[in-house]
């Protein structure tokens, strides 16, 4: 700017001598519009990319820093030495112990089974609503309900914890479960599934992705939603064959069962009939 203002005797008239008021209000008027051209492209890319956090049309704008604790709390659980990954053995338990809008339970908690566990247990002066089940010999309290280590339960309370389940939401809540983990098993690295990956899961499932990606990612989105469909579909394809396959053999065991059984009853039949032989053993003592 100040090159722009050179005067004489420091310049050549009408050859490179400058004005101080044009060369001054020149750069003043460049830097505002600069600003102002640059500030709005950085307002623009942030509202293109980050729009969805304060849209009071989506889901997002539910997430809050209680939530966000809740899952960071689960996370420590299986990360305790903040490492920023756990196993992929460990990823169940931690979608059951996350609780809000992130949570990703196929059962609500009355459902549960210990919930139902508890209701077994539950007392009844109506002595019909109970049956006694036996225990298992390795449960400690295999020896604190009756002589036969059989204790009582309380199927009527069960059935009626039952009955008020929402069988469509449960279905609901399966497919989508089933869909995360599977997304979370392709984001699987070799140190583990890492924290950010899985919160970024987590968060999808609340958003449009439609409005609140970017070309781009919406495209390695469907792609990977896509590898997750096929891969559920094979998954699904193995099961059925796997369970003909079982089915067979147990249908086939248990015709040799009960040819097995036949043929035991035809011998004893036979042995217990007045008429029936019975073999002699010739090397006993033979009675005169």
């Amino acid at each position: 700017m100040h090159d722009f203002a050179v005067q004489a005797p420091n310049c050549v008239n009408d050859v490179d001598c400058g004005s101080p008021g044009l060369a001054i209000t020149l750069f003043v008027v460049f830097y505002i519009v600069c600003t102002y051209i640059f500030v709005n492209l950085f307002t623009v890319v942030v509202i293109n990319n980050f729009s969805f956090t304060f849209d009071n049309r989506n889901q997002f704008t539910l997430i809050t820093r209680t939530d966000l604790r809740h899952f960071k709390e689960a996370w420590a659980h299986y990360d305790p030495t903040a490492t920023g990954y756990i196993q992929m053995k460990d990823v169940p338990g931690f979608l059951r112990r996350l609780n809000g809008v992130l949570a990703m339970r196929i059962y609500d908690e009355e459902h549960s089974i210990q919930s139902l566990l508890d209701a077994s247990n539950e007392m009844d002066a109506d002595v019909a609503n109970l049956a006694s089940v036996p225990i298992p010999t390795n449960d400690p309290t295999f020896a604190q309900n009756n002589i036969l280590g059989e204790r009582f339960y309380n199927f009527h309370a069960v059935n009626e914890r039952l009955a008020t389940m929402d069988v469509d939401a449960v279905r609901d809540n399966k497919r989508r479960y089933t869909l995360v983990y599977q997304e979370i098993l392709f984001s699987l690295r070799h140190r583990g599934i890492s924290f950010h990956d899985m919160l970024q899961i987590l968060s999808m499932q609340l958003v449009d992705v439609s409005k609140s990606l970017t070309f781009d990612e919406l495209v390695h989105h469907a792609r990977k939603q896509d590898k997750v469909a096929k891969s559920l579909a094979q998954e699904k394809a193995k099961s059925l064959v796997s369970m003909l396959v079982k089915r067979h053999q147990y249908l086939k065991r248990r015709e040799q069962a009960r040819e097995n059984q036949f043929t035991s009853m035809s011998i004893l039949g036979e042995l217990l009939s007045p008429t029936g032989r019975v073999p002699l053993d010739l090397d006993g003592p033979v009675m005169e």
